[in-house]
C-alpha cells in the first residue's frame, strides 16, 4: 500500500508543479524540461553528465539545457547539493530559499518527492 501511494503522491505532486509552470512558461517548454528528466533517467547527477546526454539526444528544442536547468530549479524539481563528508549533506532548493540560484558546479538532485515519478 505504501509504495502504491508513493506512486500516486509523485503523480500528483507533479502535476500541482506543472499547474504553477503554467503561468510562467510556454507548454512546449514544460514538455521538454519534464522529458529531458525522464529520459535522462536519473536522480543524482552533475551538469557534465546531463550535458553529454543532452548532446547525444536533443531532447530539447524551445530553451538551451542552462535555462531548463534553471527552469527545473526555480520550481524545486531538481535542487543542489553539497557533501559535506562522511554520509552528511547539505541541499539548496528554491522553495526554501527564494533567492538562491542553481549552482552548476555542484550535485543536482531530483526532489525525493518526484522520484517514483520519473521511476528512478
Amino acid at each position: 500500500m505504501f509504495l502504491d501511494v508513493q506512486l500516486r503522491y509523485s503523480e500528483y505532486f507533479l502535476k500541482e508543479i506543472e499547474n504553477e509552470m503554467n503561468g510562467h512558461l510556454e507548454e512546449q517548454q514544460i514538455k521538454e524540461v519534464i522529458d529531458l528528466m525522464i529520459k535522462f533517467g536519473k536522480f543524482d547527477f552533475r551538469y557534465p553528465q546531463i550535458k553529454k546526454f543532452e548532446s547525444e539526444n536533443r531532447i530539447l528544442t524551445s530553451l538551451s539545457l542552462d535555462d531548463a536547468l534553471k527552469i527545473l530549479f526555480d520550481f524545486s524539481i531538481i535542487g543542489n547539493y553539497v557533501v559535506m563528508g562522511g554520509n552528511k549533506w547539505r541541499h539548496t532548493w528554491k522553495h526554501r530559499h527564494d533567492r538562491v540560484e542553481i549552482d552548476f558546479n555542484k550535485h543536482m538532485c531530483l526532489h525525493y518527492g518526484l522520484w517514483r515519478y520519473f521511476n528512478v
